[in-house]
């Protein structure tokens, strides 16, 4: 297993617990079980993979996000 596929077992391991452990406060910022292989991203910022704002569109406020993706 490589270096990436470990850290993304481990951080999908204790995200499973904090969601688990604070149902309240994981649905408040609408947290989700990641897939195992982290394929299932949402159309969000608050996406399992922390995407990043890269445009933000002057008119209509709409922000693009894009998404990470561990290799």
């Amino acid at each position: 297993m490589s270096y990436d596929e470990e850290m993304f077992k481990k951080w999908r391991e204790a995200r499973i617990k904090f969601i688990e452990d604070n149902p309240a406060t994981a649905q408040a910022l609408a947290l989700k079980v990641p897939s195992p292989t982290g394929d299932e991203h949402i159309a969000s910022e608050h996406c399992w993979c922390g995407p990043e704002a890269a445009y933000t569109d002057p008119e209509t406020g709409a922000t693009v996000y894009v998404h990470r993706r561990v290799q």
